[in-house]
Order: structure tokens, then C-alpha cells, then sequence
């Protein structure tokens, strides 16, 4: 069965992301602002090397659609997992009224988190189309 091919866009739209929340992160740190929880962090940051990893594989990995399914689901559920950490990361910054955390990037992050809810979206449509074609492929034979 031919998979539908997800190209690069979300592979570089997740690349430019990671940057931008690594530069804030990296912002944060270099001004030594205390009010980031750096447990959550830690988590965003494995988090976002894992979804690279996930998605590196599915973009330049030839493999059987079932695979595929699993694989993109997964960066699916990593992905939403991501936007609540990112959320909850970013809402911990604003409780604690820091100075130090109030710049333009921060503000980028919130436009980010709102573009990954888009391309779960297109991933979602995109898993729904291939069982649909699966399932299709089962009916016919």
C-alpha cells in the first residue's frame, strides 16, 4: 500500500521550534532568571530529541505502512505531549512574574505551541486517510 508521503515541512517546522524554545531556554539561563522549572525542561528537552528522532525516521525511512501508522502516532502523542509541557512551562514562567522571561521569544513559543496543534492536525488527517485506504485495500481483496 502507498503511503501518503508527509515530506519535510513538519521535520523542519519541528527543527525551527526546538531552536527557538532552546534559545529561550538558553536566554533564561545566560541571564540566570530563577523562575523556570527546570524539571519540566529537562522533560521538553528529551521530549523534542525523541520527536526528532521519531520524526527523522519517518521522513527518510522506507518501511511497511503498518509501522509507519504506529510510528506516526506516536510523534502524534509526543507532539501533544510537548504543547501541554510547553504550556504548563510557560505558565509556570508567567505565575512567577519574573522579569527576566519577558522577551519577544517567549511570546514566539506561545505562536509555536499554537502552529503544533496545526500539524497534529495534518498528522491526524493523514493517519485517518491511510487506514481509510487500508481498510479500502482489505474490502476489495
Amino acid at each position: 500500500m502507498k503511503k501518503l508521503d508527509i515530506g519535510k515541512k513538519p521535520l523542519i517546522s519541528q527543527i525551527i521550534f526546538m531552536c527557538v524554545y532552546f534559545y529561550y531556554v538558553y536566554h533564561l539561563q545566560k541571564n540566570k532568571c530563577e523562575c523556570i522549572d527546570s524539571n519540566r525542561n529537562h522533560l521538553i528537552q528529551k521530549l523534542y530529541m525523541l520527536q526528532l528522532i521519531l520524526m527523522l525516521v519517518i521522513t527518510y525511512s522506507n518501511f511497511n505502512i503498518n509501522l509507519y501508522m504506529i510510528l506516526l502516532t506516536l510523534n502524534v502523542v509526543v507532539t501533544l505531549y510537548i504543547i501541554f509541557n510547553i504550556r504548563k512551562f510557560i505558565v509556570y514562567i508567567e505565575k512567577n512574574d519574573c522579569e527576566c522571561s519577558q522577551t519577544f521569544v517567549k511570546t514566539i513559543i506561545k505562536y509555536c505551541n499554537i502552529f503544533n496543534i496545526i500539524i497534529i492536525f495534518y498528522l491526524l488527517i493523514e493517519i485517518i486517510y491511510n487506514v481509510l485506504i487500508f481498510i479500502n485495500m482489505k474490502i476489495h481483496n
